[in-house]
């Protein structure tokens, strides 16, 4: 796709409260499926060959930049607005887009999973000539016999839509821009998409997205970069698993993580890299970020566990959130106030060490220590699978 493109992506961080969960990262690098969310929505630009994305974030959310750096572990050239006014999405759209000399803008929130195929998308906007397009797709809400359909969160702006937007002042697109350019005359294009668009507003949403996208990478045709297929799983190359361990898909096993014998892992659950899953231990519909901790015998049971947060031996659990005890700063954040994982370009993540940026042996229990041999691919003795 030529240069008349430009990515625009808005990863703004507001809270919506003042809830632990909401704390913990800003809202577009909550691990999803183990790759940070606004990832997605980067590589489903980079496949569409636009390669030059803008990321409008604000002072809250500087640590997208720490995460994404220039963009070339994923393949594109990223480049980033702050938004210090605050403008709104309309307002960062406009400021962002008008430095650059493309014809047409595709814009995305952070916090959403696009679907479909952007190139069609494009082709719908400039078929009919439209100021902007907004993908919609039908209301969760919606029954059989309704047609409500609302924004899936990807925009094409053409560039008199740009234009449109006042240089001051807070500018929101579907409260201010869209009922401008209708009272303007121009053309305001509703496109629908046929897939949903995973989107993230909290807890509940936040877990939906993650089933939706375990399950569509475990069971999709593609193969994930260094991993392995095994029965319903995906586990990366340089975990272990010891024998006897039953997966009962759909379940995702990052990168360095250790799984002891007698473990039953009952998807859609993923974990992340650097973990350590005691021996008979059952996780169950969960999501385990990076290095975390879950001793022999416990039951963890549609959890989410923060960097770093451990769950005892022979504890059940079903809280829905779990931190390490002692939080001195953000999970995912070092001493330095950096994100402590990298994005390469085969969607691995590399991370210098567990949360606080200390780097040292993860202390794994001796019944877990033939977990630990040097193999260049995971050890799968026996897995059993339902």
């Amino acid at each position: 796709m030529s240069r008349s493109v430009h990515g625009i992506v808005l990863a703004g961080v507001h809270r919506w409260g003042e809830s632990l969960f909401e704390r913990l990262l800003p809202r577009p690098l909550l691990p999803v499926a183990d790759s940070p969310l606004i990832c997605y929505g980067l590589r489903w630009l980079r496949d569409a060959d636009v390669r030059a994305v803008t990321i409008c974030a604000n002072s809250d959310s500087r640590l997208v930049h720490d995460c994404l750096g220039d963009g070339t572990a994923l393949g594109l050239d990223l480049y980033y607005y702050e938004d210090l006014m605050p403008r709104g999405p309309a307002g960062s759209v406009r400021d962002a887009g008008l430095a650059w000399g493309a014809h047409d803008f595709v814009v995305i929130e952070g916090s959403v999973v696009p679907t479909g195929e952007l190139g069609e998308l494009l082709a719908a906007h400039r078929s009919q000539d439209a100021a902007i397009t907004i993908a919609v797709e039908a209301a969760a809400d919606s029954g059989p016999a309704a047609a409500a359909l609302r924004p899936a969160g990807m925009y094409v702006f053409g560039r008199r839509a740009l234009e449109a937007v006042p240089a001051t002042g807070y500018q929101d697109i579907k409260e201010v821009l869209i009922p401008r350019l209708h009272g303007c005359g121009e053309r305001v294009l509703a496109y629908p998409i046929e897939s949903p668009c995973p989107r993230v507003l909290g807890v509940e949403t936040y877990l939906a997205a993650n089933r939706w996208m375990i399950t569509r990478l475990v069971n999709g045709p593609e193969l994930l970069p260094r991993y392995w297929r095994v029965n319903g799983a995906r586990v990366h190359a340089s975990a272990r698993v010891a024998s006897p361990v039953r997966m009962i898909g759909p379940v995702l096993i990052g990168p360095e993580s250790r799984i002891a014998s007698g473990v039953t892992l009952v998807g859609p659950t993923v974990v992340g890299q650097g973990c350590v899953v005691g021996e008979g231990a059952v996780v169950s519909r969960s999501v385990v970020w990076d290095y975390c901790r879950i001793g022999r015998h416990a039951v963890v049971d549609q959890c989410i566990l923060a960097h770093g947060a451990a769950v005892e031996a022979e504890a059940r659990t079903s809280t829905v959130l779990h931190v390490p005890k002692a939080v001195a700063r953000p999970a995912g954040m070092t001493a330095g106030g950096g994100l402590r994982q990298s994005v390469r370009a085969d969607g691995d993540r590399r991370a210098a060490g567990p949360p606080g940026g200390h780097h040292r042996p993860l202390d794994i229990p001796s019944s877990d220590r033939s977990l630990t041999g040097g193999h260049s691919k995971p050890v799968f003795d026996q897995v059993g699978h339902a």
